[in-house]
């Protein structure tokens, strides 16, 4: 499981386990804003974030299976979703960002 990012009040954007949003249009495509009471657990997602504060998760409702990861090279440019080894945003088609990592951690999305 992922663990909960606390991104601010008020941001677009988000990302999986990320907060905190109000409506789903504040997370990214494929996400839903989970609305929760106090420290309730959020699904797919790890800790208990800040109290009261809404976070985007997986969209139960859409059957959209996960993409494998993918090395493709390093430098690599113009990857697509789930694909790697990026080294910034730049190196990403479209609006897709770089996610960093340590290890081998779960890659959100």
């Amino acid at each position: 499981q992922i663990s909960l990012v606390d991104a601010g009040d008020g941001e677009t954007g988000l990302g999986l386990c990320e907060g905190d949003c109000n409506t789903d249009a504040d997370c990214n495509p494929l996400l839903v804003c989970y609305q929760r009471n106090g420290y309730d657990p959020v699904p797919g997602c790890s800790g208990s974030g800040v109290q009261d504060w809404d976070y985007c998760i997986r969209d139960p409702s859409t059957q959209a299976p996960i993409a494998p990861l993918a090395f493709v090279g390093n430098p690599a440019t113009n990857l697509n979703h789930c694909e790697g080894d990026c080294d910034s945003d730049a190196d990403c088609n479209g609006d897709l960002v770089c996610y960093k990592r340590d290890g081998y951690d779960p890659v959100p999305g």
